[in-house]
């Protein structure tokens, strides 16, 4: 059966078309173009005038091409792609598809040294019957417990007064991992390979707030130990921690790996490196709230203490206004 699709490539702007929130101008081989922004008043902060304005590719010298790509015939014109290939169905085609322009996405992407991406925007198939796209849908939902959040506003009150620097690292560590979690669905497409890619970064940024506390095997000799300093058992130690350090070395987390099957184990482990890292680091700063000695390495007496950078905990999870 014939199928015909739509594609739309972007960015755009590098095509000479417009570009939603971008000055598109013709780049100089080999060289730079001037460009002027937009003067502003300095006292209101208001734009008062315009500086360098777009100018897009003339008709005559937009790009034009016909490809090949693996299974498909297409019909390039600036940032669309027409499509026509040979499919039994409609979710066979857009497979086609699918496999086809991520593998052209990623080596345009090397060759040109700028991200591209595509969108499907249609596959229609024979008497001009549409395939419906698949879509992926989901309704967020949140359980409020006022009283129990309350506890929770006093207890963050309490250890903000905590200064360590092993506590402050792992703060960090796991503020990035939820912050990624949070925030891939908005940066990427959840039906899209960077969105399955992404769990990889996040678990691995929740396993570093785990080891910051507990050590890491690789460089730790006292990793098998530093959990007992803070009353965690060994059961948990074996059943929990253990199983979190296998996933981050055996899958695709530290490692590269070919099985894109093992982001799927990565996802589906996810919630137990995070409960490593939530266990370990509120006993941590109990065990600090305590009195107790820091799990901070001692400076050697011949070798003096680096310097110190402060890195303000709210940085990732806080929204910043542009410069």
């Amino acid at each position: 059966m014939k199928f015909i699709a739509g594609v739309e490539i972007q960015p755009s702007g590098p095509f000479g078309v417009p570009q939603k929130g971008t000055i598109v101008v013709p780049g100089a081989p080999g060289g730079t173009t001037n460009m002027t922004s937009a003067p502003i008043h300095t006292g209101s902060m208001t734009q008062v005038g315009h500086g360098t304005l777009s100018r897009f590719r003339d008709e005559a010298k937009a790009i034009q091409k016909n490809l090949s790509i693996m299974d498909l015939t297409c019909r390039l014109h600036d940032n669309f792609l027409n499509i026509s290939l040979d499919a039994s169905r409609g979710g066979e085609a857009y497979d086609k598809i699918v496999e086809a322009l991520d593998r052209f996405m990623k080596h345009l992407s090397l060759t040109t040294g700028e991200l591209f991406s595509y969108k499907i925007l249609f596959i229609e198939g024979e008497n001009r019957v549409q395939y419906n796209l698949p879509r992926k849908f989901e309704i967020a939902v949140t359980m409020y417990d006022l009283d129990h959040l309350s506890n929770n506003i006093e207890t963050a009150e309490k250890m903000s007064a905590l200064s360590d620097p092993i506590l402050d690292k792992a703060l960090q560590y796991y503020e990035h991992s939820m912050f990624l979690y949070d925030r891939r669905a908005k940066i990427t497409g959840i039906l899209s390979g960077h969105f399955r890619y992404m769990i990889s970064e996040i678990f691995l940024n929740m396993w570093k707030a785990a080891t910051t506390v507990v050590g890491d095997p690789t460089v730790d000799k006292d990793y098998q130990s530093r959990y007992r300093k803070l009353g965690i058992d060994k059961d948990f130690f074996e059943k929990k921690i253990e199983v979190a350090h296998k996933v981050r070395n055996d899958y695709d987390v530290a490692h590269y790996r070919l099985d894109l099957d093992r982001l799927g184990e990565i996802e589906g482990n996810f919630s137990i490196v995070k409960e490593v890292a939530e266990r370990v680091i509120r006993d941590y700063r109990e065990y600090l709230f305590q009195g107790k000695p820091s799990f901070t390495k001692k400076v050697s007496s011949k070798q003096e203490p680096g310097p110190m950078v402060a890195i303000p905990l709210g940085f990732f999870g806080s929204e910043r206004p542009s410069m």
